[in-house]
């Protein structure tokens, strides 16, 4: 067997075009598969590495009217003490934290956790110890915390004095304690978190965080082995209202639910599956090249099989050498394409969203990604390497001798053309995909998020450090210093900023005017803002007016609200000059804002409110700053200008232009991974074609050269060669536009927001599969254009 292989590459070694082609083939198939698969995987597949994941449920708020809401600390307790279908149950909260090392300030993503969470969940450090249970959390000056693996390794340097080791997180000091495993990065998909925070010390510096009416907790919790999701769904639905009769604090009509995580896991493996399948179809257009390929040195070896033949060797020797060939190909491929998709993994950070939140892929070259590669190589032996054994066994020994052209060659350019047809109807797929979600992108980009998107602004995000001051004052003097600024034009604050997470979530219990009696108040988003906002971020009014200098001194209880508030409210009515009541103080609306967005551009349009920022106290803010040149050019002064008394510290600083493409990366992103398969499945199928039509073309010499000498034109000739090319295309396309349609019909909702195709879109990427590929077929068309028909006919 080893003398066979050994054959096998001295054979394909005389053939270096016939080998490159092939092996660069499989190569960018397997490639990208292996890159695509471990981000997928790390998306979408893997479960999250705690103990047994699928027992695990979550128990979630939900309202009626107003759907989903996030549980309090309260709820833990209760749901704790009288359920027993759970054997135990967890709390966490997210929370941002801003990490002082020297000058710098970074923002990172804390999980405030139960002192029980990593004993559930079967989470062990590699590094330190976990505070457990009977910790004195009131007495200790410097609380522990656990650090995530990764974020130790890449921001923190692996340092091995960890343990010990004291960090600034929002002005508070901390002791790390522990380093989790490195494959635990949280429950939620993809989580990447960096500080974990036994809750006992959170409270002891927010204690209203657990009250009753914080909504502030997610909690999760493990089924009993006999215990299923509906039993413990029964319970929760007693204990629900047990708490809405026990707790006035407990919004009417709250109920609690069961989730199964499993079930969460099932359905966000079906994205996953989808992009996989995509991204298969250029493996698949790359195994058809490396069949093409095949077939060519197949029948290019007809006289060397005859000869073999007539020398008294085996058909099963034969096959065997060809299979030899097919396996060496394939396993030169699959070796180049694992190195490719490493190296592609490596460049994985380039796709993340443009944050200063530390973010990090955990992409790993495990057993499943070998496991998947050699799957691949085997389906390209199996299966593509298949058409050429299968031709060498139609091989006549008479005609292998002579060297006729007989039906054998026919049969050959039947496969051939079979081949490419099916690379153009697979490019079809994968190239329209990259043009719609470009359609997506674009019309993302047109959403409306309740501001001017193109204006020139510089976005700085800054949290109180001083005591005793109130938030307007000190907001109003770093708006005066970045006023000072060269470059800067105006300034205004706010609450938090359209799309950005800080602060875009809170909400507020708002009772309109001409409410029901006894109904709940309906929970809506607000927003906090300082002068000018509206004229400097282009906010658009549809009626009333902004604030004026008096709002803002507090002379009037004004407030704006936005036209889905308007309309859910007061329907059918004129909502300016309606009443709105929050907590003790009563709002009179002035003005109704456009509807934009809160958290996200695909974000459903919510009820809204805007008040200014003299009537409430918060301890962060972002200031908004237009300028008269590009703003990324003064931002670092802006940045320094607002922090310079030491009453804010400044974590988070980027010019709109940069919001915006952190709001749109999920469309971006889809768009430029399709953008780049798209490009390698139309070298490929161009490739294909490219090859096909050399070898028809050097098989139709003779009649070439018989019409030219009855006096057809070159450029007859050349059209000829176009013709066929493009009947082969043209073959694969109507397969590759049902097949298109159909999974788009089964993905849409899923990959591109609910939006309905654009045939706009396909007929787009039709043309260009067709013209690309197509182009593939000029290079032998002017070959043939260009024989000699004296000569052609002397060597026939």
């Amino acid at each position: 067997m080893f003398s066979t292989f050994r054959i096998a590459v001295r054979t394909l070694a005389r053939r270096p075009s016939l080998t490159l082609v092939a092996v660069f083939s499989l190569a960018a198939g397997i490639g990208l598969n292996t890159a695509v698969f471990s981000l997928v995987d790390a998306l979408y597949l893997r479960p999250p590495d705690v103990r047994n994941p699928y027992s695990l449920v979550h128990v979630n708020g939900w309202f009626k009217d107003s759907g989903s809401a996030i549980l309090d600390w309260p709820d833990y307790e209760e749901v704790t003490k009288q359920t027993d279908a759970f054997s135990s149950v967890t709390a966490s909260m997210r929370r941002g934290g801003l990490w002082r090392t020297g000058d710098e300030v970074l923002p990172l993503l804390v999980t405030v956790v139960a002192e029980n969470y990593f004993d559930m969940l079967g989470v062990r450090p590699v590094i330190g110890q976990l505070p457990g249970k009977g910790h004195n959390y009131a007495s200790d000056s410097t609380p522990p915390i656990a650090v995530a693996h990764w974020f130790w390794q890449e921001r923190m340097g692996a340092r091995s004095d960890i343990i010990g080791l004291t960090m600034d997180l929002s002005g508070r000091l901390y002791r790390v304690a522990a380093v989790l495993s490195p494959q635990f990065r949280g429950v939620e998909p993809s989580g990447t978190r960096h500080i974990w925070i036994p809750a006992g010390s959170w409270k002891r510096y927010a204690p209203r965080d657990f009250e009753r009416g914080s909504g502030q907790f997610e909690l999760l919790a493990r089924l009993r082995p006999a215990s299923t999701v509906e039993q413990a769904q029964s319970q929760l639905d007693v204990l629900s209202n047990r708490i809405e009769s026990a707790d006035s604090k407990v919004a009417k009509g709250r109920r609690l639910l069961a989730a199964s995580l499993a079930k969460q896991i099932r359905d966000r493996v079906r994205p996953g599956l989808i992009v996989l399948a995509i991204v298969a179809l250029v493996l698949f257009v790359a195994c058809a090249n490396v069949a093409a390929a095949l077939l060519v040195h197949a029948e290019e070896r007809r006289r060397e099989i005859g000869v073999r033949l007539a020398m008294g060797a085996r058909r099963s020797a034969l096959l065997g050498q060809f299979f030899s060939e097919s396996a060496v190909l394939a396993v030169a491929g699959s070796v180049a394409g694992l190195l490719l998709g490493r190296w592609l993994m490596l460049l994985a950070p380039l796709l993340a969203p443009p944050t200063t939140i530390p973010v990090s892929f955990d992409l790993r070259l495990d057993v499943r990604l070998l496991g998947f590669t050699a799957a691949a190589a085997l389906l390209t032996l199996l299966i593509f390497g298949f058409a050429p054994l299968a031709y060498s066994l139609r091989v006549s020994l008479l005609d292998a001798l002579s060297g006729a052209r007989v039906a054998g060659r026919s049969r050959h350019s039947r496969s051939s053309q079979i081949f490419v047809a099916a690379q153009v109807a697979l490019s079809v797929v994968v190239v329209a995909g990259a043009v719609v979600a470009s359609q997506s992108l674009r019309e993302a980009g047109n959403i409306y998020p309740g501001y001017d998107s193109t204006r020139p602004l510089a976005l700085v995000w800054a949290h109180k450090q001083a005591a005793g001051k109130s938030e307007p004052i000190i907001y109003s003097e770093a708006a005066r210093r970045i006023q000072a600024v060269a470059g800067v034009e105006s300034v205004t604050f706010a609450r938090h900023f359209g799309l950005v997470g800080t602060g875009s979530g809170a909400t507020l219990s708002a009772i309109p005017e001409g409410m029901s009696p006894g109904a709940p108040p309906p929970r809506v988003y607000f927003n906090l803002v300082g002068p000018r906002f509206f004229e400097l971020t282009g906010a658009r009014m549809l009626r009333g007016r902004a604030f004026t200098d008096a709002d803002h001194a507090g002379n009037a209880p004004a407030m704006i609200i936005n036209a889905e508030a308007a309309a859910r409210f007061w329907p059918m009515q004129d909502a300016i000059g309606k009443s709105v009541r929050i907590r003790d103080n009563l709002y009179q609306v002035t003005g109704i804002a456009v509807d934009g967005r809160i958290s996200s551009l695909y974000e459903a349009v919510a009820p809204a409110l805007y008040l200014p920022a003299s009537r409430m106290q918060w301890g962060e803010t972002i200031f908004i700053a237009a300028t008269k040149t590009d703003p990324a050019q003064v931002l670092k002064e802006i940045a320094k200008a607002t922090g310079q008394d030491g009453d804010l510290r400044v974590y988070q600083s980027m010019t709109l232009r940069t919001l915006m493409k952190q709001a749109l990366y999920l469309d971006w992103l889809p768009t430029v991974l399709g953008g780049l398969l798209a490009i390698v499945a139309l070298l490929l199928a161009g490739g294909g074609l490219y090859g096909a039509m050399s070898h028809s073309t050097q098989r139709r010499l003779p009649e070439f050269g018989v019409r030219m000498a009855v006096g057809a034109s070159p450029r007859h000739i050349a059209s000829l060669v176009i013709r066929e090319g493009a009947a082969i295309c043209l073959a694969g396309v109507p397969i590759g536009v049902a097949a298109f349609v159909a999974i788009y019909t089964y993905t849409g909702a899923t990959m591109m927001h609910g939006r309905p195709l654009d045939p706009k879109g396909l007929v787009a990427g039709v043309i260009v599969t067709v013209v690309t590929v197509l182009s593939a077929a000029l290079a032998p068309a002017l070959r043939a254009a260009h024989v000699d028909a004296s000569e052609v006919l002397r060597s026939e």
